[in-house]
C-alpha cells in the first residue's frame, strides 16, 4: 500500500513508501534557485546506468533527489556529494584490500 492510500480502516498507512521519503520542492522554488537540476533518465544517461538503478539509488537514500509533481529531480550539488561518497566508498574498500592480514 502507498503512503498516500488509505487502509481499509481509513487511516492512513503509517509505513510510507521509501519514494515518498525524499525531499520535496515546489516548482516555483526551482526555478528560483541557482542550481541546475537533472532528471532521472538525464542522471541514468551521464552515468550509463540504467532508469531503474537510478530510482533504486534514490530509494534507498544514496542518491538525495527532489520530488517535482511525479517526477524526481537531481541537483548538482546532490550529484557531487553522490560522487564524493562513491569515491571515498571505494578509495576506502581499496585501502581494505591493500592491508596485509595479520
Amino acid at each position: 500500500m502507498r503512503s498516500n492510500q488509505k487502509s481499509r480502516s481509513g487511516d492512513m498507512d503509517i509505513n510510507p513508501n521509501p519514494a515518498d521519503l525524499t525531499n520535496s520542492v515546489k516548482p516555483q522554488e526551482l526555478h528560483n534557485s541557482n542550481n541546475t537540476y537533472s532528471t532521472v533518465s538525464e542522471f541514468s544517461e551521464r552515468f550509463s546506468i540504467g532508469y531503474r538503478v537510478t530510482l533504486s539509488l534514490i530509494e534507498n537514500g544514496s542518491l538525495e533527489a527532489h520530488r517535482i509533481g511525479g517526477e524526481y529531480r537531481i541537483s548538482e550539488e546532490q550529484i557531487e556529494n553522490f560522487m564524493l561518497d562513491t569515491l571515498t566508498k571505494r578509495t576506502e574498500k581499496s585501502n581494505v584490500q591493500d592491508d596485509p592480514v595479520a
